[in-house]
């Protein structure tokens, strides 16, 4: 490091800083504050991010080493061909489109879902989620959705209509519980590149609480390229005109039927 950005030691934190008169570095490092540290490593998350170099923080490693995992050429082939579906798991094949589906009952209806998971897909894969939190007769819900690199799954996309669990109550913690009172009639479409990938239709499928779309022929997909377009209806009337007060000045969503208690959702 050149002298003009020699760093000074601060007894009261026990950390190294900048010294002032080191004005490039100090605004470069402005905007991640751990990197100026001069001991830091990964910007003080080595779980989340490696720092090869000492330059950069990255996640690209991360997910390269997940995908050679994860998306590895015996994986994606049995997922392609088929041969990865397995209901125990909780996804079934559509041998018609050559996409998978998640099952009703399956494993994951057990765990609900927390940030955890988003945090895990950020860390793993290209992944974006969006969330929509409300309440409705004293209870908290979340209608919460994904799109994304699903690894040898392929492109994908989700959502679910989550109910607020105790802990959430409790803390607003983001903790939510799978009801399956709650399950949905549900006609979806995934997109990558603006080409059609796949659809989910209840009137053929059935109501579900998770109804989900992964095409494993689009392999390392960039979270950009998929677009998941949802038409969703409610369980009941004081649930969507509840949500419906929540989202209806939000861009994403389209329109609205209150006769039939649906709506349409692009993400």
């Amino acid at each position: 490091m050149e002298n003009s950005c020699r760093k000074k030691y601060k007894p009261s934190s026990k950390k190294w800083i900048l010294a002032s008169r080191c004005t490039g570095f100090r605004r470069n490092s402005a905007l991640i504050p751990a990197n100026a540290g001069l001991f830091h490593y990964a910007g003080n998350n080595p779980v989340r991010y490696i720092d090869p170099d000492g330059r950069e923080v990255t996640k690209e490693d991360v997910r390269n080493f997940v995908h050679t995992v994860g998306a590895n050429p015996l994986s994606v082939w049995a997922a392609q061909k088929g041969k990865f579906t397995n209901k125990l798991v909780g996804f079934g094949y559509d041998p018609e489109q050559g996409v998978f589906h998640t099952t009703f009952f399956c494993p994951q209806s057990l765990a609900g879902y927390t940030n955890l998971y988003d945090w895990a897909f950020d860390l793993g894969t290209s992944m974006t989620p969006v969330k929509y939190k409300f309440s409705s007769g004293g209870t908290d819900y979340c209608l919460w959705g994904w799109k994304g690199d699903y690894l040898n799954l392929g492109a994908g996309c989700e959502i679910s209509l989550y109910k607020g669990s105790l802990i959430n109550k409790l803390t607003n913690d983001d903790t939510y519980i799978v009801d399956f009172s709650l399950a949905m009639d549900v006609e979806a479409t995934l997109y990558v590149n603006g080409q059609w990938a796949g659809t989910y239709n209840s009137k053929k499928l059935g109501k579900h609480w998770w109804p989900a779309i992964f095409n494993p022929r689009y392999q390392y997909i960039n979270k950009e390229a998929i677009t998941a377009k949802y038409r969703i209806t409610m369980p009941n009337k004081q649930l969507y005109m509840d949500f419906k007060n929540h989202a209806k000045k939000k861009t994403e969503f389209k329109n609205w039927d209150d006769e039939n208690l649906s709506f349409t959702i692009i993400y």
